[in-house]
């Protein structure tokens, strides 16, 4: 019964992690007409800067000014960057090239990625709470971001 309740929390954690990742799909895809699939490299370069800013092994700032900063400060120059820069070109052209686009930006951004923040390189960063709680939070979390989906 233990297993049957560990791999079901996980089994909730993977489903809401994958809600999350197809509402940002549809979410793009409703209000730009592109689905944009490089979503998730631009959230794996943000996860990034923030240990670039927070980790003590790289620049040590607080939590709180690291996170203010991505969230608040690089996070919308990106979004900008790319609406002004890539985005609003698409709108007349074909659904392929939007395609070759989006998946473009994602190689682009991956490479990106690992060039800044070589692979080889280990880049820890110290959990902000015990792994109990964060299992009952994250079920928690994983729950409600798929009832706002729905």
């Amino acid at each position: 019964m233990d297993k049957f309740l560990t791999f079901t929390i996980i089994g909730v954690c993977a489903a809401g992690t994958f809600a999350i990742a197809a509402s940002g799909l549809v979410l793009t895809y409703t209000t730009t007409g592109i689905f944009n699939f490089a979503h998730g490299a631009i959230a794996m370069l943000g996860a990034f800067a923030y240990w670039q800013l927070r980790s003590p092994e790289a620049w040590g700032w607080p939590a709180p000014i690291a996170a203010f900063v991505v969230l608040f400060v690089l996070a919308p120059l990106l979004g900008i960057l790319l609406e002004v820069g890539i985005m609003r070109g698409l709108q007349d052209t074909s659904e392929t090239t939007k395609l070759v686009v989006s998946i473009s930006l994602l190689a682009a951004f991956l490479g990106l990625g690992r060039w800044i923040w070589p692979e080889d390189d280990p880049h820890p960063i110290a959990a902000p709470f015990s792994l109990e709680r964060f299992t009952s939070g994250r079920l928690i979390d994983e729950a409600a971001a798929a009832a706002v989906a729905h």
